[in-house]
């Protein structure tokens, strides 16, 4: 209730909100219900703070009284009247988003026997105007005056937050009253405190080593994940170091920052330190996100969550350039204007980082190894934001020390993830080669077993064809053979190496007449008609009833289309037209034992050439 009481309060403040019945009833409504919950408040005197000698510090917010100067016109004069004193109210240091300037009345007791000097610390590095008026005796007044406008060396002590030296007389009460007012963006927020000026030295002292060690292991994880992006290319190490920069950049600067930025960096440019109190906040809020989408592929997986998170962070841009430009600019009352956009700023932020974790939780469902990483890193972080929200609203100091350590967790930890990532790169990478490397032995072997086989295919082939052309070599031995029985031997010859035979004219012939041994015996057995027919210069066949004696050849069934063409060249007969000297035909021939025997067994068909009609 109270938190969102202090909600309400905020964005219905009378500084900006002035004349809206609505947000004045609210405000009413809130204020009652915080008098209910939280006890009443009350106009009072200021209690004395009577202060432990022994004590590093003391906190002074739960003793202060406030009083509210919506036009900021009021002088310590003013206030000190009887009438301005009644309206000093107990309540909380940390008014929130308002332009109206804010006295706050303290009163301290030195119990001791000496004066005492202590440091009075505001808690605060970015309110524009700050004073600190103290009540001397007899009625005097001394002020002490700083704020953001002025330079570094302006200030009362160097330190990161506005403190002011003040002292403390023995055995008497002491009267603070310290104004404040913020004329930019940022709100009016005070943790006033009494510090003993060794042990608030001590605390500065410690804040610069924890911040320069932050530093440091920033800077060696930039300069490692910088030198990874440029060897390889990797957009990852560069989102990675753009993140790392934008978070360290906006705990130096963001709301005042954590650290001696100021300091050491533009000790002499209180424009140029009051304008980086809001630029971080945005590559702060673009760059982490960007590398969580980046490694989640939210643009392939989550297109309309993309969206939301780009439109969220445009205007988050529109919104924080309109407050540097008017921070710049210093315009008469543009803090009511520089706040109401940072609020705006602070609204439309709100979407980015659950949009980023739905995703995130949907993929740590899905058993995403990144996605584990990436949880295991920002844990803390939510953790401490809450934690540091919580402290804010409940006007107590912040632990920065929770915060830089989340910030330090959640580097190491994104270093890793990336760590692993590229080793799960090599390993799948590895994995690839040596599944590449089974494949080609896979295949290889078997194109070593194709091999085998194909070369014993060709021996075998190999084989064939040799014994082909022996059988062809054996077969045209005997061609030749046949043609050197049948033919003259020029003839035999011409015929072999041109295919064809020229006709020869012979002016003059011999005639040999010839008694073929033992025919006349052989032809007085044979039955009638069983001679050679003789036609006159060369014996033929022609249709008839006789027998004839001769020769059977058997030739191979492969060969036998060559052989037949070239007989049917030798005897001078055309098979396409069956036109000739002579004209082959199949007739049926007996085999004949002897010339003595007659025919036996069954007739076998042959081809012969005959004279043509």
């Amino acid at each position: 209730m109270k938190a969102a009481c202090l909600l309400i309060a905020l964005v219905t403040d009378p500084g900006w909100a002035t004349g809206c019945w609505l947000a004045r009833s609210w405000r009413a409504a809130c204020l009652f219900a915080a008098l209910a919950l939280g006890g009443a408040v009350a106009h009072a005197e200021a209690t004395p703070l009577v202060i432990d000698p022994s004590a590093t510090q003391v906190d002074l917010s739960k003793l202060a009284y406030l009083l509210e100067d919506p036009q900021g016109t009021l002088t310590i004069d003013d206030v000190r009247k009887p009438e301005n004193a009644g309206r000093f109210v107990a309540g909380n240091t940390n008014p929130g988003f308002t332009t109206s300037a804010y006295w706050m009345r303290f009163v301290v007791t030195n119990p001791t026997d000496k004066t005492v000097g202590l440091w009075f610390d505001t808690g605060n590095r970015t309110l524009q105007e700050i004073d600190l008026y103290v009540v001397e005796g007899q009625g005097g007044v001394s002020r002490q005056s700083t704020g953001s406008t002025k330079r570094f060396s302006e200030r009362p002590l160097p330190t990161s937050t506005f403190v002011f030296p003040v002292s403390l007389p023995a055995g008497q009460p002491k009267e603070f009253f310290l104004r404040v007012r913020s004329t930019g963006y940022l709100g009016v927020t005070v943790i006033p405190k009494l510090w003993q000026a060794e042990a608030y030295e001590a605390k500065d002292r410690q804040d610069e080593v924890v911040w320069s060690v932050m530093l440091g292991v920033a800077v060696a994880l930039l300069v490692v994940n910088g030198m990874l992006y440029g060897y390889l290319k990797d957009i990852s190490y560069l989102l990675y170091t753009l993140a790392l920069a934008s978070n360290v950049w906006s705990g130096a600067s963001s709301f005042g920052g954590f650290g001696p930025t100021y300091e050491f960096l533009w000790p002499d440019s209180p424009m140029l330190e009051q304008s980086v109190w809001s630029l971080p906040i945005l590559p702060a809020a673009m760059f982490p996100v960007l590398f969580v989408m980046h490694l989640l592929h939210f643009r392939e997986s989550y297109p309309y969550l993309t969206r939301v998170i780009l439109i969220s962070m445009v205007l988050l841009g529109i919104s924080i350039g309109v407050q540097m430009a008017g921070t710049i600019l210093q315009t008469s009352d543009a803090a009511r204007v520089l706040q109401i956009f940072f609020i705006i700023g602070a609204i439309v932020w709100i979407p980015i980082f659950p949009a980023a974790i739905w995703g995130l939780l949907i993929e740590l469902r899905k058993g995403n190894r990144n996605a584990y990483f990436i949880a295991v890193g920002f844990a803390p972080v939510i953790v401490s934001t809450f934690v540091l929200a919580y402290q804010g609203n409940l006007g107590i100091p912040m632990s920065w020390y929770l915060a830089l350590a989340a910030a330090a967790w959640e580097w190491l930890v994104m270093a890793l993830l990336l760590a692993d990532r590229f080793g799960q790169e090599v390993k799948a990478k590895l994995g690839a080669q040596a599944e590449v490397v089974q494949t080609l032995q896979r295949s290889e072997q078997v194109l070593e077993a194709k091999v085998v086989l194909r070369t014993q295919e060709l021996s075998a082939e190999q084989q064939r064809t040799q014994q082909l052309l022996q059988a062809v070599s054996a077969e045209k031995a005997r061609t030749q053979e046949m043609l050197h029985n049948i033919l003259p031997a020029d003839i035999a010859a011409e015929l072999s190496s041109t295919g064809t035979t020229q006709p020869v004219r012979h002016e003059e012939a011999s005639v040999l007449f010839t008694d073929f041994s033992g025919f006349t015996q052989a032809a007085s057995t044979l039955p009638a008609g069983r001679t050679l027919l003789d036609l006159g210069a060369y014996p033929g066949l022609i249709p008839g009833d006789d027998w004839v004696l001769g020769e059977l050849w058997s030739i191979a069934e492969n060969h036998i289309p060559r052989t037949l063409e070239v007989l049917d060249q030798v005897e001078g007969y055309d098979p396409s037209s069956d036109r000739g000297l002579y004209l082959r035909r199949p007739i049926l021939v007996w085999h004949l034992p002897s010339l003595a025997d007659a025919p036996q067994g069954l007739p076998t068909q042959a081809y012969t050439y005959q004279i043509a009609d």
